[in-house]
């Protein structure tokens, strides 16, 4: 074998068609590792995994919430008739604004991507959630917030 077909060769095993959407033939460092196989990666590029993944979460927004927080959206949002479990206000029920609903759960149960649904407390607004999120979960330190709060609103009057 030649210079020229052992550098030929060495580009073809560097490169990769991608079998999703883009139908490229790219570099192998953009396709995502191939977990639990012996197959170094994946036959879809990021990019069309990424798109993939945002047209799921734009069409299907419900579904993807109920399997990572195993609940079905739609029966909290009922039960809750669509108020915030924290300031009781309405929520928008889907959407990134900070008035739409998002899933409040503990995350000292399940730390991870994906909760086991026993520690979903409830839909709250998403920056209801910040709130608490920012705070750890620490009731102390919230009830110091409000105390402070409160005493800037008496010193203002």
């Amino acid at each position: 074998m030649s210079d020229v077909q052992a550098i030929v060769s060495q580009e073809d095993q560097d490169t990769k068609q991608c079998h999703g959407p883009c139908g490229l033939t790219k570099p192998v460092g953009e396709f995502y590792p191939r977990q639990g196989r012996n197959l170094t990666t994946g036959n879809t590029c990021r990019a069309c995994v990424c798109d993939r993944k945002k047209q799921i979460r734009r069409d299907r927004p419900y579904e993807v919430i109920n399997r990572i927080y195993g609940i079905d959206f739609n029966s909290l949002w009922v039960a809750q008739q669509g108020l915030c479990r924290v300031c009781g206000v309405a929520m928008l029920p889907k959407g990134y604004d900070a008035n739409s609903a998002v899933v409040d759960h503990n995350h000292k149960c399940c730390p991870g991507k994906k909760s086991c649904g026993k520690c979903v407390r409830g839909l709250i607004h998403r920056k209801c959630n910040l709130l608490i999120g920012f705070a750890e979960d620490n009731i102390e330190l919230l009830e110091q917030a409000i105390k402070y709060l409160a005493s800037c609103k008496e010193s203002l009057t």
